[in-house]
Order: structure tokens, then C-alpha cells, then sequence
């Protein structure tokens, strides 16, 4: 084939289609000449012989199937879009775009959180903002548009304070008053210390006061002597040379707090604080003790024996007892004087003029109204008080009444309860006066009837006023049931086998009517002894009256059969009279004693003698065991050793023949909790009381208590110490009993 000129071709200008052919210049092929021989391609061939595309190469490349994409792996096939479409790498992409959003608040919140810390801005500084006056678009901000902005802000809000130099008096913010900056309290002190006045005043300086600073003028000695001018102020020189210290030179000025040797003169030299009575310990005054007064007839201080207040009696002398003058009189041994506005105190329970009343503590859930019968419900440990409970006539277990309480008392609060004398201002209208009083059925109520049925009865109060508001009652009885109970409709009282009254209805074919007849099943005659209930009948229905005529009427004669049952110490029966040889003899068990032989025994002049000394020693004998048990702590609180920890006073003198503690969690350890007595400091046991481990009484306790001093007196104050607690664990809720009897 000839060499051609291929540029002067016609270039195809559609695709190549199937059976088309692309004329070659095969080089290596020298058939038809030295350049090469022409030769013709197909498109396909065409392709196949082209160099594969590469990094750095242009050339023939396959395309990459979706798995191919997914992979990743392949470095020589080509991405379609539609393969990145649906590929995994397109996925994550869009992934990525959303996590890039910067709207997203989760995004820009992730940002911010993460990035670094920066806590001084310069002015340079920019921060990113939502503008909501532009679709909430974000921009930035520099520090110093922020600055300018705030400043803007805050000049509408407040003063915009300069710094001036200013002359003359300052007087008001008309003049120019502004604060000079900022200083510390060191700046302002060293700034004073610095500066120096001089010159002369202007006459308009502010004067000082009590309330102001300012300028003040030195006052002259005879202002200073004078002692009334408030605005002038005491040098040095005038201060010695004044009337004052003249006083105090001369021991006549007065002084406070001072501790003073020598004679006191002048009527008004001294004055006495209530605090240098009261501080003082207590002592015995005798006759010649001198005491301090203030002299009526010239109001000078004067001194005076004790004796001087006193008559041969011990009562105040009647020249000098003036109850009009006297505020705080003096109560003596044997005059009788009235007790006006006094009150006795044991700081729990008050006697006062017109009335005994007891602190109680209220825990009901609701306010108890005055004049409300109340019973003892409780203790509160932690107000060591008795808990009181609305009285209820209906049940025992809400009787008997204390009293009646004195002014309303809400849940949880202490107040007081009159158990006896007055009680006034409260509603008694419905009484009239002389109405005996009893706690009715309706709780904490009053009621003028008495109580039927099987109620409890107790009367606590007569009205002496009817008012709705201003009524008054005189309590008394209170703390028992002071009547015979009601007995139940047929009932009778017979003594049960403790001795104590019981109800009981009649059995074995009596019956009793509601007016105390009694009706018996069976009416019979009876011949024979009567040895068993079941030959024994009662002959119809008697009265009192009527068996006790039948019996008077009766006579009994004839001879003893022989087999009547003889009486001894355990049967009744028939007896023999005793002789007054065999009564005399006094060994005889199984004979009477007649009125006769007992007056003709040999022994009854001594029981006339001995008697009158025998009964008075058997009445003193009876004296019931008392105890009183005091809480030492509450119930919670871990015990801790120490004096004083219960301290209160007897109410009467006592004889003490026993003493015991109990305790709601127990002690343990080695160390064995120890509790002491004393009696005015001193302890009444030898040996102490104490638990052994892990015990809650001290009855069970190895060593037991042993008291050494029983004899209590009137009006001694009880004191108990916790002397040592257990040492793993230390014990709670202690309480400690003293028994004995009243001296």
C-alpha cells in the first residue's frame, strides 16, 4: 500500500458503528515500504491495544462496579456517579456533611466545648453570634463592638462618674461631689496619714455632732466643770483640773463596775447593780450581819443589823411591817400574813394564789381549748413533761382527769393544766351555779348530769359563775374517779377472790328485777338437814323486812340428834362453850369463847394496856412504797460520762430502801456503765450502780448497789452522775429509780 497523506482525510464525525474500521500505520510491518504497511482496526481492537491509565498516564480505563466502590481497595478502575450514588463512601459523606453543619446546635456545641480556653480577650478577639434580625444567620463579632455596646447600655442605667480636680468645700453634688476612683482602706489610711491641714477655717466648715464629723471647738474649763455642753470637746489639762476628777480623787463620784477599798461617802457615792445581789452565793444571816439601807426619812445609805428587822419571835417587827410601802415583804416563821401576787415554783408545776396547775405537753395532732378535761396520756422525754389526751367518761383507759386546761394549747406546745382552785374565762353557760361537775362521754367535755350505765364518774368542779365568756369553776378531786361505778341493770357487787368489788348476777334459779325483788324457780318444803344445794330451797320470795321478822320469830328446841357436823377451822357446824378455866387455859381449839368467859380472862387487862400502843405502831407501820423514776437522757442519744446530768429536789423527806436503772439500749464492752446518787453533791451509795455488759437492768448485776446513806430530806436536791459509759458501745435511754417510803 502507498504512502498516503492521512491529514487530507475526511474525519469521521459520528461515533464509529459496528463493522467500521480505523485505517493503521503498522511500523513494525515494512511490507509495503520502509515507514510500514497500512492496515485496518476495528474500534474494539483499537481500544485493546491502547496503554492502561495510571497516576501519572493517560490511557484506557476500566469502570468500577459498586462492590469495586465499596471496597475501595482498587487503584485502576474508574467511578461512575451513579456508583458513587449508591456506594457506602457516599453514605458516609453525607454523614459528614451533617456532622459539619454548623446550625446544628449539637455540632456548634460540641465546638465550642471542646475548644480552647482563652480568659483575656483583646479587642481583636471575634465571637460568633446568631443574627435574628437575618434569618438567625451566624457572624462574628469582635470584643471591642461588644465593649462599645455594653458601655451604651449601661450609660443610660447609671452616673458616668469622672475623675476631677476640685477646689474648695465640698458640700453637696451640686458642687461637684463625684467619687475620686477607687481605694483600697491602706490607700485612703496612708492618704490621711499624709496629709496636712493648715491654715485658717473659711467659716463654713460642717460642726461636729453625734451624728457627724466636722470641726469642734475645745471647751473651756469652766464648760468642762459645768458638764452640759455636748459639742465642745475636754483636753488634757481641763480633764485633770475638773470637778470630776476632783470627785474621784476624793472617793465621791459614782462608779460602775469598779471594785472599791475604803470608805464610801455621800449619799448618792454608790450604787448598787441588782446583778452584785444576785451573782452573790447564799448564806445564813444571823442577828449580828449588817446589811446596806437607804433611809426613808433622809434617803442617805445607811447600814443596819439583821437583829434590827426581827422581834423576839423571828417575824418582822410590826413598828416597821408596812404592807401598804413595802413592795417585797418579808414572810415570818409564826405572825400570819397574806401572800399577795406570790407564786411557789418547782419550774414545772405552779401554786398560785387561786390555783395549783401542772405543765403538760400536748402531742394529740390538735389544739386542746381551754377548759378542757384532760387525762394522762404519755411522757415526752425530750420536754421531760406528761402528755395529756382529751378525758372520756366512756372507756377507763381515757380516765381519770387531771384537770381542766388553763388556755388553749396547739399541738405540740407545753402549757398548763389546773388540777385545783379557780379556773375562769371560758364558756359555763350551760351550768348554773352550784352544778357539781362531772368529765362527761364527749371527750375533754363537762357535764352537770351524772354519769349512768357502765361510764366512769368522776367529779372534778362546782360552777360558781354561768357566763358565756367569763364563767368560773372551783376544781378539786382531780387525778381520780371519786365515786361508787355505776352498777349494770340486775346486778350485784360481791367481793371477787382479790377482795375487789365485782358485778355478778344472781345464778341457781334466782333472778332479780330492776326493783330488786327476787324470784326463785322453785317453791318447797324442806324436812331434814340441810347438808348440799340440792336439798336446799328457798321458801318463795322475802324482803329483808320480812326475813328478818321470820328469824326473830323462830325458836329452835329439842336435843342434837348426834349427827350434826362439828365445827372446827375449816367447816361449820355445831360448837361447845368454853368454861372460863378452859378458856384461861387457852389450849382448847374446838370450843367457843362467851362474851362471859371472855370478860373473866386472865388476859384482857393486858390487851387494854398494850392496845392503844399496839395500834398506834401498827399505823405507823403502814407506810405504802413509793419510787420516783427520773430519765437521765432520751432515747436515741448515745450515753457520755459526766455530773449533774439529772439534778431536781424531793418534794418530802424520804427513806430510800432501794435503788435500781434500766436502760433501752443496752451497754457493751469491758468498761460497765456506772451511775451514782448523791444528795446534796454527796453520794448515798457505797457501792454504785452498774449494768454488767450487754444487760439492760442493774437487778441483774453482779455486784449490786449498796446504799449508805437512805435518810432524804425535805427539799434536798438529787443529783445523778454518769461516772462511766460502755467502751464498744455506750448505752441510750437511761433511767434510774430511788424507792423507799415517806419519813
Amino acid at each position: 500500500m502507498a504512502d498516503r497523506k492521512y491529514s487530507a482525510d475526511t474525519e469521521l464525525a459520528a461515533a464509529a458503528a459496528t463493522g467500521d474500521f480505523y485505517t493503521i500505520l503498522d511500523v513494525s510491518d515494512t511490507t509495503d515500504g520502509a515507514g510500514g504497511t497500512s492496515k485496518k482496526q476495528s474500534p474494539a481492537n483499537l481500544t485493546q491495544s491502547l496503554d492502561a491509565a495510571s497516576a501519572t498516564l493517560s490511557g484506557r480505563v476500566e469502570l468500577a462496579t459498586t462492590a469495586e466502590t465499596d471496597t475501595g481497595t482498587d487503584a485502576a478502575r474508574a467511578l461512575t456517579p451513579a456508583g458513587l450514588a449508591g456506594s457506602a463512601l457516599q453514605t458516609k459523606v453525607n454523614g459528614v456533611e451533617a456532622l459539619a453543619d454548623v446550625t446544628d446546635a449539637v455540632n456548634v456545641g460540641s465546638s465550642i466545648a471542646g475548644a480552647t480556653a482563652k480568659s483575656a480577650l483583646v479587642n481583636a478577639d471575634s465571637i460568633a453570634t446568631i443574627d435574628s434580625e437575618a434569618a438567625n444567620v451566624l457572624k462574628e463579632t469582635t470584643w471591642t463592638s461588644i465593649k462599645a455596646f455594653l458601655k451604651t447600655y449601661f450609660d443610660t442605667l447609671y452616673n458616668n462618674y469622672t475623675h476631677p480636680n476640685h477646689t474648695g468645700h465640698v458640700t453637696s453634688t451640686a458642687d461637684g461631689a463625684q467619687v475620686l476612683g477607687a481605694f483600697t482602706v491602706a490607700q485612703l489610711s496612708t492618704a490621711l496619714s499624709d496629709a496636712t491641714i493648715s491654715g485658717n477655717n473659711s467659716g463654713d466648715e460642717l460642726a461636729a455632732s453625734l451624728t457627724v464629723s466636722g470641726t469642734v471647738e475645745v471647751a473651756t474649763q469652766a464648760e468642762v466643770d459645768a458638764g452640759t455642753d455636748a459639742l465642745r470637746t475636754v483636753s488634757p489639762s481641763t480633764l485633770e483640773n475638773s470637778a470630776a476628777r476632783a470627785e474621784v480623787t476624793a472617793n465621791t463620784a459614782k462608779t460602775t463596775n469598779a471594785t472599791h477599798t475604803g470608805q464610801v461617802t455621800g449619799a448618792t457615792a454608790l450604787t448598787l447593780d441588782v446583778t452584785s445581789i444576785t451573782d452573790q452565793s447564799t448564806a445564813t444571816a444571823v442577828g449580828a450581819d449588817t446589811v446596806i439601807i437607804v433611809d426613808a426619812t433622809d434617803g442617805a445609805l445607811k447600814k443596819s443589823l439583821v437583829s434590827d428587822f426581827a422581834s423576839a419571835g423571828g417575824d418582822m417587827a410590826a413598828a416597821t411591817y408596812d404592807a401598804a410601802t413595802i413592795a417585797e415583804q418579808l414572810v415570818g416563821l409564826t405572825a400570819t400574813q397574806t401572800l399577795t401576787n406570790k407564786t411557789i415554783n418547782d419550774s414545772t408545776n405552779d401554786v398560785g394564789a387561786d390555783e395549783v396547775h401542772i405543765k403538760v405537753k400536748n402531742q394529740t395532732g390538735s389544739t386542746i381549748t381551754k377548759g378542757s378535761a384532760v387525762y394522762i396520756s404519755g411522757y415526752h422525754v425530750g420536754s421531760n413533761l406528761i402528755q395529756v389526751t382529751l378525758a372520756d367518761t366512756d372507756s377507763a383507759a381515757t380516765m381519770p382527769a387531771i384537770g381542766l386546761v388553763k388556755a388553749d394549747i396547739t399541738h405540740t406546745s407545753d402549757g398548763l393544766v389546773v388540777a385545783t382552785g379557780e379556773l375562769n374565762g371560758f364558756d359555763t353557760s350551760a351550768f348554773s351555779v352550784g352544778d357539781a361537775l362531772y368529765v362527761s362521754g364527749t371527750a375533754g367535755g363537762l357535764t352537770a348530769t351524772k354519769p349512768v350505765g357502765t361510764a366512769e364518774i368522776q367529779k372534778v368542779a362546782i360552777c360558781t359563775r354561768s357566763h358565756a365568756t367569763l364563767g368560773i369553776v372551783q376544781l378539786f378531786g382531780a387525778g381520780r374517779t371519786n365515786d361508787v361505778p355505776n352498777l349494770a341493770n340486775t346486778k350485784v357487787w360481791i367481793g371477787d377472790s382479790n377482795g375487789v368489788p365485782a358485778q355478778f348476777a344472781l345464778s341457781g334459779g334466782a333472778t332479780m328485777d330492776a326493783g330488786g325483788v327476787v324470784t326463785v324457780a322453785t317453791n318447797a318444803n324442806l324436812t331434814g338437814h340441810i347438808t348440799s344445794t340440792g336439798n336446799a330451797a328457798i321458801l318463795g320470795s322475802f324482803t329483808v323486812a320480812q326475813l328478818s321478822t321470820a328469824l326473830s320469830d323462830a325458836s329452835i328446841s329439842g336435843n342434837n340428834t348426834g349427827d350434826e357436823v362439828a365445827a372446827d377451822l375449816t367447816t361449820a357446824g355445831v360448837i361447845e362453850i368454853a368454861t372460863g378455866a378452859e378458856t384461861n387455859t387457852g389450849t382448847d381449839a374446838t370450843r367457843a369463847v362467851s362474851p362471859d368467859g371472855l370478860d373473866d380472862w386472865t388476859g384482857s387487862a393486858q390487851v387494854v394496856t398494850v392496845g392503844a400502843g399496839a395500834v398506834t405502831a401498827h399505823i405507823a407501820a403502814i407506810k405504802p412504797t413509793e419510787s420516783f423514776i427520773i430519765a437521765c437522757s432520751d432515747e436515741t442519744t448515745d450515753l457520755t460520762t459526766g455530773t449533774n446530768k439529772v439534778k431536781f429536789r424531793m418534794p418530802y423527806a424520804f427513806t430510800v430502801t432501794g435503788v435500781r436503772a434500766s436502760l433501752s439500749t443496752v451497754a457493751t464492752g469491758a468498761t460497765l456503765l456506772t451511775v451514782d446518787i448523791n444528795d446534796s453533791g454527796t453520794s448515798i451509795l457505797s457501792t454504785k450502780l452498774t449494768f454488767d455488759a450487754s444487760e439492760s437492768t442493774t437487778t441483774t448485776a453482779t455486784t449490786a448497789a449498796v446504799i449508805s446513806d437512805s435518810a432524804l430530806a425535805d427539799d434536798a436536791e438529787i443529783t445523778i452522775d454518769i461516772d462511766a459509759v460502755g467502751n464498744t458501745t455506750t448505752g441510750k435511754g437511761l433511767k434510774v429509780a430511788i424507792i423507799g417510803t415517806r419519813t
